[in-house]
């Protein structure tokens, strides 16, 4: 069970569920008293992954404030 130090969080406490060594389940608890549970399963650790599928291109018209320059530095 983890909880936020600062009150004006957005969510009164998380609480994760580890079998095997792997994160299998998060429940999140809002302000509110909204719950979320997200369960994970077909884990797959250190995968290989294509960064073509890490590449965000922002539709006509948008602002993006803070971007990074195009070569990453």
């Amino acid at each position: 069970l983890l909880a936020p130090r600062d009150a004006q969080s957005d969510f009164r406490e998380l609480r994760v569920g580890i079998a095997d060594g792997l994160l299998r389940r998060m429940v999140l608890v809002d302000r509110l008293g909204q719950t979320t549970r997200l369960d994970f399963d077909r884990i797959e650790r250190n995968p290989s992954l294509d960064p073509e599928g890490f590449r965000f291109s922002p539709p006509p018209g948008v602002d993006v404030i803070g971007r990074a320059p195009a070569d990453g530095a």
